[in-house]
């Protein structure tokens, strides 16, 4: 299997525009200006985005990754779990492709290539504007379907360091619970044990906001 390294700096490329079945992400960038209060206070809800640069995307992708479930220290993530015990997968889609993401070796895995942001949302408009959705994928042999509650749990402390994320970045976010799911879970080839609980469009932030 071919292996591509793709490095922000000097890439000429967009992210969506290069067919690799293996894509290296960069490091995240942890030094941004904003504090974690006007994070906060800028947190909002997004439903016009602008295009993001397509040599900021991959980094974007990156850094928005680390705040759903990266490490903050050996052994822990920045996000809480019940004992431990993390049921949360995410993927990544942007125009031509759709990527499993492996946090151990910050690495995206083509899974199935065509546009599917047309199926992250209801709202068609909306997902015409993005520029890639983050997919949180619920693996239901974590816990089984009587302990629902601790995978909300989880995805809810990575929705929102997702939308602190993009306050903290000047990206518009949309957490999306209404989506296509079924022509979805088959672009992302899930099993009959993982289910889509949520998604979330990323672009740039547009002038004409929302909150919430």
């Amino acid at each position: 299997m071919k292996k591509m390294m793709l490095c922000l700096c000097g890439a000429c490329l967009s992210f969506s525009g290069i067919a690799a079945e293996m894509v290296t992400l960069p490091p995240p960038q942890l030094d941004t200006a904003t504090t974690m209060m006007q994070a906060m206070i800028d947190r909002k809800t997004t439903r016009d985005f602008t295009p993001i640069p397509a040599k900021q995307q991959l980094q974007c992708i990156a850094d928005l990754l680390w705040c759903a479930t990266g490490q903050n220290r050996p052994g822990k993530r920045v996000i809480p779990a019940a004992i431990a015990k993390y049921a949360v997968k995410v993927y990544v889609a942007d125009r031509t492709m759709v990527y499993r993401f492996d946090r151990e070796k910050n690495t995206l895995t083509e899974i199935s290539r065509g546009d599917h942001l047309g199926e992250c949302a209801g709202n068609a408009a909306m997902c015409g504007k993005s520029s890639f959705a983050l997919i949180f994928v619920v693996d239901e042999s974590v816990w089984g379907k009587d302990r629902p509650v601790y995978a909300a749990m989880e995805i809810g402390a990575m929705m929102q360091n997702v939308y602190l994320g993009c306050a903290a970045l000047k990206l518009g976010t949309c957490a999306c619970g209404s989506f296509k799911s079924e022509p979805l879970a088959a672009a992302l080839q899930l099993p009959a044990n993982e289910k889509i609980s949520l998604v979330m469009l990323v672009g740039g932030a547009a002038a004409i906001q929302s909150a919430h």
